[in-house]
């Protein structure tokens, strides 16, 4: 987190930030409580599970994104879609990242993983094929972003938001 929390936003135009971070290539997270609908706050259970077993997966209508949220996600998740992968938002609350110093500072920013196995511990791995899978996830972000017209996003971002009809004429 020391690179992002120096980071001086003056000096950097993104309408989109991805940090590679924990979990697997199809997985991608915000941590924050505001992006759930329904029960906040997090558990004792909640911690207990996130040390013990895999993250849980959040279904997509359990989730209360703004309209460039949702378009920066439909973003991520059509990279993962090239590349073969099932994308999966997880709750994450209690481990920190990039993504939420970037998101203090005024960007767009959601974590996806990098693939590795016992994050942040002595045991660490990645498996050859999560790297691979994360590697094209990551140049398909490139791809996908050097292919959109500018303006892209704030249109997406509006068609989110507005829905329907009119929603799917702002896309185009």
């Amino acid at each position: 987190l020391l690179g992002s929390e120096v980071l001086d936003p003056r000096h950097v135009k993104a309408e989109m930030s991805f940090v590679m971070d924990v979990l697997k290539p199809n997985q991608f997270y915000t941590q924050g409580e505001h992006l759930l609908i329904g029960p906040r706050g997090v558990t004792e259970s909640d911690v207990e599970h996130a040390h013990t077993e895999e993250p849980r997966v959040v279904p997509p209508d359990r989730l209360r994104l703004t309209p460039k949220e949702n378009v920066i996600m439909q973003f991520a998740g059509l990279a993962m879609h090239r590349a073969g992968l099932e994308p999966e938002f997880v709750r994450l609350e209690w481990a920190g990242t990039d993504a939420i110093s970037l998101r203090d500072k005024g960007f767009s920013a959601i974590s996806l993983g990098a693939g590795e196995n016992n994050p942040h511990t002595r045991q660490e791995t990645v498996a050859i094929k999560d790297l691979n899978d994360a590697t094209k996830v990551v140049r398909n972000l490139i791809d996908l972003a050097a292919r959109t017209p500018a303006g892209y996003l704030a249109r997406a971002a509006a068609a989110a938001a507005v829905g329907g009809p009119i929603g799917a004429a702002l896309q185009v």
